[in-house]
């Protein structure tokens, strides 16, 4: 479980303290990646240009956040790579299950998931929250079980 939406040192405090064991914040803050590392939280700021991902970066980011994805798209995870190959990119806003994988085709480290997974919880349906959650995660190990297969040297029979 980690934190969202965390915009500054404070709230990333509380967060970790909290139990807080990743956090994801809407743009790049030095403080709150200086209090990310001094206890050893992975920090996954919002960037939208070169400079904020270099910062990022330069302040030890563990995964850089495209938000929102939907407006960037998918071939801006390639972009990135160009000046940036290792950094691990999570685009955010925009993501379904329907293109999940398109997302980790074109080199997503991982995915940002929001309004598609909590959004019923706005109408107190959290039956539908789990619903949701359990989609993502098969559509999730459907992708990572692809992928592995497809390296396998060994045939994999369905």
């Amino acid at each position: 479980m980690g934190a969202g939406t965390v915009l500054d040192e404070a709230t990333a405090r509380m967060a970790i303290v909290s139990g807080a064991r990743f956090v994801v914040s809407p743009s790049f803050n030095e403080n709150t990646a200086k209090e990310c590392n001094l206890y050893a939280i992975p920090y996954m700021p919002g960037c939208f240009s070169p400079t904020e991902i270099q910062s990022a970066l330069t302040y030890g980011a563990d995964v850089v956040k495209i938000f929102p994805g939907s407006i960037a798209g998918k071939g801006i995870i390639s972009e990135i790579h160009g000046p940036f190959p290792y950094v691990n990119v999570m685009p955010s806003g925009g993501v379904s299950l329907g293109n999940m994988h398109e997302w980790f085709a074109s080199g997503a480290y991982v995915v940002g998931v929001g309004g598609g997974l909590v959004g019923p919880a706005k109408n107190d349906d959290y039956k539908a929250v789990l619903h949701n959650a359990q989609a993502f995660h098969n559509e999730f190990q459907s992708i990572i079980y692809a992928n592995s297969a497809a390296t396998r040297k060994v045939p994999v029979k369905a």
